[in-house]
């Protein structure tokens, strides 16, 4: 994941923006008149964006989805520029992010949430200039997340959150494992570790471990040097395993994540019944995702894919200094 600055350079009623061309499978760079809200609507000024591992997923498969002439990207963050008629949530200058799913609100995921998918093959995203967005699908932005911060976490960091304290919550004596440092990792690593509980972090790379540490790792593992990774997760937690797992390889890791699992004597107070201690949540064939596996109970599911609007707006507020997050004891 990686979040970028914007700069509307366009004319006072024109707007640049990208679009995906399959004929040329690229992004295209276009230019049109800058649109009006309608009712319930917001234009948004976009200040910054983020690149997700959805998006580039997505522009790698121009041949098999109907995304030609969509504006890829759902994460942006910027400045209410415009407000259509009633819409009472933002005022002119307030700071804002976007959300995941616009009509996912609060509660559990649906499917039908998903076609409203910000940069998909259901709705244009937001890499342009000014955007178009129900005002349902927007959360005010905190003084101390500047553009860039708030950017980045409408898919990566609540994906993170969702995980670690709704699918599988946090308690102070957990262990989790988290698998590599790409966006979802790194917010999970900052989350867990924030939360106090013990961070098993795996890569391939010495370096990306040694970052990894400074952001709050107790525990390092390089997989190409140790294939058995479940083994070393075992052995250095003398034999009590994780509690949780941040699973993002799907099938490649997922045999091993089950086997780097706690295995309670008794059953787990979580779910049940505890006949295979892990409640896992995998990725998907289709991204974003981030995964958490929580000891007591078999496969619970689909896996954790962003969160609702309400979701994003208590991870930003998780986000704040100190960066304490609560947690039951």
């Amino acid at each position: 994941m990686t979040a970028f600055h914007l700069a509307a350079k366009g004319s006072s009623r024109t707007m640049r923006y990208y679009k995906f061309s399959a004929a040329e499978r690229k992004l295209v760079m276009a230019e049109a008149q800058r649109p009006e809200p309608g009712p319930g609507q917001i234009r948004v000024r976009v200040a910054a964006a983020s690149l997700n591992y959805r998006d580039v997923f997505m522009i790698s498969r121009f041949g098999d989805v109907g995304i030609d002439n969509r504006i890829p990207l759902s994460d942006a963050s910027g400045t209410v520029d415009a407000v259509g008629d009633g819409a009472m949530r933002f005022q002119l200058g307030d700071r804002v992010a976007t959300i995941f799913f616009p009509d996912w609100i609060s509660g559990r995921f649906r499917s039908s949430y998903a076609p409203s998918a910000f940069g998909g093959e259901g709705a244009d995203g937001v890499l342009s200039e000014y955007v178009i967005v129900p005002e349902r699908a927007l959360v005010a932005s905190p003084a101390f997340l500047s553009d860039v911060g708030g950017a980045a976490l409408p898919c990566a960091g609540v994906s993170a959150w969702h995980a670690l304290f709704v699918r599988a919550p946090l308690e102070p004596d957990d262990r989790v494992l988290i698998q590599g440092t790409g966006g979802v990792a790194l917010f999970a690593l900052q989350f867990a570790h924030a939360a106090g509980v013990r961070c098993i972090v795996l890569s391939s790379s010495d370096d990306k471990l040694e970052r990894a540490r400074q952001l709050g790792a107790s525990d390092l593992i390089n997989y190409r040097n140790t294939p058995d990774w479940h083994v070393a997760v075992q052995d250095m937690t003398h034999g009590e395993g994780a509690t949780h797992i941040v699973e993002v390889g799907g099938q490649d890791t997922y045999e091993r994540s089950l086997q780097s699992l706690a295995r309670p004597t008794a059953p787990s107070r979580r779910c049940s019944p505890p006949t295979i201690p892990t409640a896992c949540a995998g990725r998907s064939s289709t991204p974003p995702g981030a995964t958490s596996c929580a000891s007591g109970a078999g496969p619970s599911g689909p896996g954790t894919t962003c969160s609702s609007r309400c979701g994003l707006a208590r991870c930003r507020s998780a986000s704040s200094p100190p960066r304490r997050v609560p947690l039951r004891s």
